[in-house]
């Protein structure tokens, strides 16, 4: 695989990185030292088709240890066989053409994209529904690619499932789980503290299948029963004007803890490592995830997690360093609070089931897209060549 293009318009357009854009800024930086040519193309509205991105989104793609790139004039004129590579969520979708998968196959190209999740259409009731259509329209596209890589069982099946009650054609999968490594920062193991504070850190943004306000609760609880002093830092990004009454609901329960429980949005990777070295674990109240990337990357600094026992979750947390319960039960959220808080060896001996855990890099990511895409060109040999050339080379 000497090149492929590499479809990233969202990712150019946004400063700041989220999940979806590290995976897609990790998986181009990867790929391309693996000697990969990554040719970056978006939907182009101003020219109505598909173009390079600039060179100042070359400079965003860069950030936050993207590739950098030396951008091509333009377009190659024959794109027929070449590998096209989706890896963000394209919503909205609705400009006609704009459709990245179609766009490919009328090239005559080769189309690989990456399935997150069904969340949008799970917790439909946070949605009007032209927004749900707008996700519908996404979802469509994968029926016309030649392969998709889920991010984990879960979201497989997920998938799966709803191409196929949509009547949609169903074309080839393999899951391929991300990975957990923070680029630039190095595995670490946390050195045990003397301090009478136990500091947690949950990272997420504002919104209700994230569950800050159960952990919040689950803290304020935790701080009673046990009158330890411990502290809750949440960094995440709020989404006020979606979700009204829960930032009115989270300032409250905050404001309540008198400072215990604080809140930090703009958080730059310096700050973050700052709020990190400090703590003693982190919890990941989500119950509903396509993969659930804090919970292995607190694994790869060495923090213990307290996290979900279902969804996605379920599929990677186990294996040593987590605390897996029901996030969807308050008091369980509670019992593990206070049971690391309350409980030194207990602790410790999870800080260094973290810090032993192996943790896929994004190294091994990409090779694994890599090998997939590999595999999907061996996969559709038709029979009838597989046959003659098997028969060949044993001369009958």
């Amino acid at each position: 695989m000497n090149r492929v293009f590499y479809w990233c318009g969202l990712t150019v357009t946004q400063p700041f990185n989220t999940g979806i854009q590290r995976v897609t800024r990790c998986l181009a930086a990867e790929l391309q030292k693996r000697g990969t040519e990554i040719i970056p193309i978006k939907w182009n509205a101003r020219k109505n088709g598909v173009s390079i991105i600039s060179g100042k989104e070359a400079e965003i793609f860069a950030a936050y240890s993207g590739p950098n790139i030396s951008l091509p004039d333009r377009l190659p004129m024959n794109l027929k066989g070449e590998w096209m590579i989706v890896p963000e969520v394209i919503v909205p979708m609705v400009v006609p053409g704009s459709n990245p998968v179609r766009w490919a196959n009328d090239q005559g190209m080769k189309t690989a994209a990456i399935f997150y999740d069904l969340i949008p259409l799970k917790t439909a009731t946070d949605l009007h529904a032209k927004h749900l259509e707008l996700f519908a329209e996404y979802w469509r596209m994968f029926a016309e690619a030649d392969l998709v890589l889920p991010i984990s069982k879960e979201s497989e099946s997920d998938m799966v499932w709803w191409l196929g009650h949509n009547g949609h054609h169903i074309p080839e999968v393999k899951t391929v789980y991300l990975a957990g490594e923070l680029p630039g920062i190095p595995r670490s193991a946390k050195s045990k503290k003397e301090s009478e504070t136990f500091n947690l850190v949950s990272v997420g943004s504002i919104e209700p299948r994230k569950n800050h306000v159960a952990v919040i609760r689950a803290v304020l609880d935790a701080r009673e029963q046990t009158g330890v002093d411990i502290r809750l830092t949440i960094i995440g990004r709020t989404i006020r004007d979606a979700y009204p009454e829960l930032h009115v609901l989270v300032d409250n329960l905050m404001a309540k803890s008198n400072g215990a429980i604080t809140l930090r949005e703009s958080v730059g990777d310096e700050e973050m490592n700052d709020i990190l070295s400090d703590a003693d674990a982190t919890v990941f109240g989500s119950w509903l995830e396509g993969f659930g990337l804090p919970v292995l990357e607190s694994l790869w600094r060495g923090l213990p997690c307290i996290c979900h026992n279902g969804s996605s979750i379920g599929e990677i947390a186990p294996g040593g360093g987590t605390v897996m319960v029901d996030m969807t039960a308050q008091d369980r959220i509670t019992d593990a609070i206070i049971e690391l808080a309350t409980s030194p060896d207990q602790l410790e001996e999870l800080t260094a089931e973290a810090s032993r855990r192996h943790v896929k890099t994004w190294a091994e990511y990409a090779d694994d897209v890599a090998n997939a895409l590999e595999i999907e060109k061996i996969d559709h040999t038709p029979f009838y060549f597989m046959m003659t050339d098997y028969l060949l080379r044993r001369n009958l």
